[in-house]
């Protein structure tokens, strides 16, 4: 390891030269004029540098090692080692602050791991991390135990817990696998026809529909003004796209 830094060149021996001050700042000793002590993030590995880390390679910048800067989330590690050509399993996974922060805000008493932490309206936790952006507390606790998500899929919880961050109780799949298994389960009631809600007519009525166009001699539009619907919904309802329960 070097002893001695030359001259506006970074103080963490990668060898690369850092930019001229443009503006004072007393708290961080910053003098306009004078060249910064360390290049962006260099500062945060001054304890392991040159000689003394292992993943040195030579005179090359620790900034562009996969091994140098943590990143908090799976999405940021996949996008640096695609960057630098390298395995995703090279980036670290997270930071040890924002696990500690993490960990922090779990409750283990019982077998869901409960997050005590933000949440939004359906329950879900809101994990606060680097820079401002916002990730859902289970998802962070999958990512952390199994990596990267891969595209198009969720995060589901086998437990119907959603504030529970217990990767044990998560699995991976596509949003359809989701809605199965909350239909399973009896978590989702599904209407149709004349309980759904949003029903403007009676199956009575889709079957009147059906036989008096059968018949024939009448418009789609004069269908849709006595029932009170629209041409295109008299149309669906007779092609049996929409109420094909009904015969």
């Amino acid at each position: 390891m070097v002893d001695k830094i030359a001259y506006g060149y970074c103080h963490c021996g990668c060898g690369g030269k850092t930019k001229i001050i443009t503006k004072n700042h007393t708290k961080k000793g910053y003098i306009k004029g004078e060249p910064y002590k360390f290049l962006p993030e260099h500062h945060a590995k001054i304890k392991n540098i040159g000689e003394n880390n292992p993943n040195w390679k030579g005179g090359k910048s620790q900034r562009d090692s996969p091994l140098f800067i943590p990143y908090s989330t799976a999405y940021d590690r996949k996008k640096k080692a695609e960057k630098l050509g390298c395995d995703i399993k090279d980036i670290p996974k997270y930071a040890p602050r924002t696990v500690k922060s993490f960990d922090e805000r779990l409750d283990k008493t019982s077998d869901c791991w409960v997050w005590t932490g933000p949440k939004n309206n359906y329950g879900y936790g809101r994990y606060y991390i680097r820079g401002g952006r916002i990730i859902a507390a289970h998802r962070f606790a999958w990512e952390r135990a199994h990596g990267v998500i891969p595209d198009g899929k969720v995060v589901c919880h086998s437990c119907d817990n959603p504030a529970c961050c217990n990767p044990a109780h998560l699995f991976v799949g596509t949003q359809m696998d989701n809605i199965r298994d909350c239909i399973s389960k009896g978590r989702k009631l599904i209407q149709r026809g004349e309980s759904a809600s949003a029903a403007k007519i009676t199956e009575e009525q889709v079957r009147e529909i059906r036989n008096r166009f059968a018949l024939g001699g009448v418009l789609k539009k004069d269908l849709a003004a006595e029932f009170g619907l629209k041409p295109p919904s008299i149309s669906l309802i007779i092609s049996r796209v929409n109420w094909s329960h009904v015969e």
